[in-house]
């Protein structure tokens, strides 16, 4: 979700928009562009002050800084930094000695005399197993191994579901050993993680990794992993540096280096208990090649192959025409490929096979969304909450459909719900920055896409819009960092050039801003914005034969240049004669 666009930029900083910040405060900071900021002085250094701006803390480098309360600047030592150091974590040889003798090794035969193994983790004393429902499909037969060699079949099934590719098992026994379960929901990328499993046959082999990314696809939410994994791996666990299990490995995609999916731990606890639901012989008898199509089709449609994944679910409805998940399943595939009628049209199937199928509701909101029809979307968004009052992504989705409507007060309610609900969904905190920055509350707008940039510090976006509104407060400098951060991640992103370029002529390094505004253009030569930027650029050089010929292509492109700045322009160039 991105803050601005960069039409809305050139303006800003050619002062057709210009943003004032007053308040009433300690300090008032004029800086050499001409914007004064007040705020309250937090620390101070031989380069640089920190002021708190309304809660957010500012920094500004002495060479920007015209004068403070009118006086001269005269400061001493600065505070120290405090740094958060990490605590709890486990050495990874205390991790597999603590955790290994509640890994088991799980062997299954079908009717055909197939045979198949996976992996599982005991989550209760008494004989609880979880694992993945595509170990043990179609299985006749289904044995659990434990690490002192013993072995137990099956004899109930607790719990299974094939969307979610979960199925939990009980075995006849007592006094085991079990995992610890952590919250997935304090998973961040770029922390440490393990797997311990029996890829390929070969127990008990324990890798690492970490979180590579966190995503919400199919309704669920997944750890992305780099910890490798191979056929049986699935089912076992993925545990973090302090010893826990937040996730289980489900697949790997064979097409990427160590791009690893694990199904978020938090998506299995509400369903864990001791409870059987049937023996393992009727689960065994309820299994039908519709439940394999639509495991393979989800699996497809994770790695993105949306042609195989609608090949595998048209497959699963020819067995089974009433299997609602696969219509879901079509929905999403089609949508990714921006068919949205055609998605429309099979959520609408699913919801009427299934009408409290919540994730159906929600991403048909997301399709009309898309489609533009608002009221429909938060409609569905609606419904999908009055089944599930705890569904994130609805409250997150809603919230859009309500910015988009121009009801902002309503969109920051519902993302702060979502947030409240998953405190680590990221597009949340962009979307409700995006809303505060609508509201000219600045110091809101940056304490929320901070916060985004912590859970997921590898989106482009982000780093763009924070530029963005620092780009607002007159603090340069650190708009310049995002916008280069924003580069580093993304080194085609325009947007972020342009934004460096209009930031780097605020601060009179005109060489550099025309240089970004041309690696804009370099990169997309129909942007019309960034020839506006790279004509200003040129302007404060006062080369106007250049600016006149990049503001001609700029509006030749539809970008919109204020009349009386070509007024002007034609007067220093001559061309007015």
């Amino acid at each position: 979700m991105k803050l601005q666009s960069s039409k809305i930029i050139i303006f800003v900083l050619i002062g057709v928009l210009f943003l004032s910040v007053s308040s009433v405060y300690a300090e008032t900071i004029v800086l050499k562009s001409g914007k004064t900021v007040e705020g309250k002085l937090i620390e101070k250094t031989d380069k640089y002050i920190k002021i708190d701006f309304q809660g957010v803390p500012l920094a500004y480098p002495f060479d920007e800084i015209q004068s403070i309360n009118g006086e001269p600047l005269s400061f001493t030592n600065s505070q120290p930094i405090n740094v958060a150091i990490p605590y709890g974590k486990k050495d990874p040889q205390d991790i597999f000695k603590d955790i290994s003798p509640a890994i088991v090794y799980i062997s299954t035969k079908t009717t055909a005399g197939e045979e198949s193994s996976g992996s599982g983790y005991i989550v209760d004393s008494s004989g609880v197993v979880v694992t993945n429902f595509h170990v043990v499909n179609a299985a006749k037969e289904i044995n659990v191994k434990l690490k002192d060699g013993k072995i137990y079949p099956v004899d109930s099934i607790i719990y299974y579901n094939v969307n979610k590719d979960i199925c939990i098992l009980k075995i006849k026994a007592q006094n085991l050993p079990l995992v610890s379960l952590g919250d997935s929901n304090t998973s961040r990328v770029g922390e440490k993680v393990y797997v311990i499993g029996s890829p390929l046959g070969l127990e008990y082999t324990f890798s690492d990794g970490m979180v590579s990314a966190i995503r919400d696809l199919i309704g669920l939410k997944w750890l992305q992993i780099t910890a490798p994994v191979s056929n049986g791996n699935s089912g076992g666990p993925v545990i973090n540096a302090q010893g826990q299990v937040i996730g289980m490995v489900t697949f790997e995609n064979k097409e990427g280096q160590n791009l690893n999916f694990a199904l978020a731990i938090n998506e299995v606890k509400p369903f864990i208990s001791t409870s059987p639901k049937m023996t393992a012989k009727e689960f065994a008898e309820s299994q039908t090649h519709a439940d394999y199509y639509f495991y393979e089709g989800s699996k497809a449609l994770l790695q993105k192959d949306y042609d195989q994944a609608i090949s595998d679910y048209t497959k699963a409805i020819e067995i089974n025409p009433t299997f609602a998940e696969v219509y879901y399943g079509l929905g999403v595939a089609y949508c990714n490929q921006g068919n949205l009628s055609q998605a429309i049209s099979d959520y609408t199937k699913a919801i009427e096979i299934n009408p409290n199928l919540a994730e159906a509701y929600d991403s048909r909101g997301d399709a009309y969304h898309n489609q533009g029809n608002l009221s429909q979307a938060i409609s569905d968004y609606t419904k999908a909450i009055e089944i599930n009052p705890n569904f994130a992504g609805a409250y997150f989705g809603r919230g859009n459909s309500y910015y988009k409507q121009g009801n902002l007060s309503q969109a920051i309610s519902d993302y702060t719900k979502a947030i409240k609900v998953n405190p680590n969904l990221a597009q949340a905190y962009i979307g409700r920055g995006i809303t505060y920055y609508k509201q000219d509350n600045f110091a809101q707008a940056i304490s929320d896409e901070t916060k985004a940039i912590e859970i997921n510090p590898n989106d482009a976006e982000v780093y763009y819009n924070r530029g963005l509104i620092y780009d607002s407060l007159g603090n340069f400098t650190q708009a310049i960092l995002d916008y280069t951060k924003a580069i580093k991640i993304n080194p085609n992103y325009t947007d972020a050039y342009c934004g460096r370029g209009l930031a780097f002529k605020n601060q009179d390094n005109l060489s550099q801003a025309i240089s970004d505004e041309t690696k804009a253009i370099e990169i997309n030569p129909n942007l019309g914005a960034a020839y506006g930027a790279r004509g200003l650029a040129y302007y404060a050089a006062k080369d106007y034969d250049k600016t006149w010929a990049d503001v001609h292509k700029a509006k030749e492109l539809g970008f919109t240049i204020p009349s009386d700045f070509i007024k002007q322009l034609k007067q220093l160039s001559g061309r007015d004669k």
